[in-house]
């Protein structure tokens, strides 16, 4: 809305807001690289590409299987997904490719600290932001 009003960019006004001005000038796509998704059971995931890595052992919302049942059955705590050669979500690469896990772990945790996707100043989030599964930890830094 601002590219279209000419308003001024805010570090507290539209933090994870992407531009669809250039795609209605033709341009391929907007410039966002991942998008952080958060579901109805609590659980976060964040796609970035053809990669979506889920931070639940189940759906993380009302279809089969929830996150107790998916427990249960002794499930991984998370879920990783190439949506390019599985729109299904049935293989799951979480143990395959422990790069692609922590650079999305990585991405994630820099944008829930920085309160927003977009280039600015860190917003403090409303409220402490806890996204990892139990017994998973962050990649450690280089």
């Amino acid at each position: 809305m601002r590219d279209i009003t000419g308003q001024p960019a805010e570090d507290s006004g539209g933090e994870d807001s992407f531009s669809l001005i250039p795609v209605f000038n033709g341009k391929a796509g907007t410039g966002r690289e991942s998008l952080i998704s958060h579901s109805i059971g609590g659980s976060f995931s964040i796609r970035e590409g053809d990669w979506k890595l889920c931070l639940s052992a189940g759906s993380g919302g009302w279809s089969d299987p929830r996150e107790p049942a998916a427990k249960k059955e002794g499930l991984p705590a998370m879920q990783l997904f190439n949506l390019k050669s599985d729109k299904s979500e049935r293989k799951n690469f979480i143990d395959e490719k422990p790069e692609k896990v922590a650079s999305l772990l990585s991405k994630l945790s820099k944008e829930v600290s920085a309160g927003r996707c977009t280039p600015g100043n860190p917003v403090p989030n409303d409220r402490e932001v806890t996204f990892l599964p139990k017994g998973v930890s962050l990649p450690a830094t280089k």
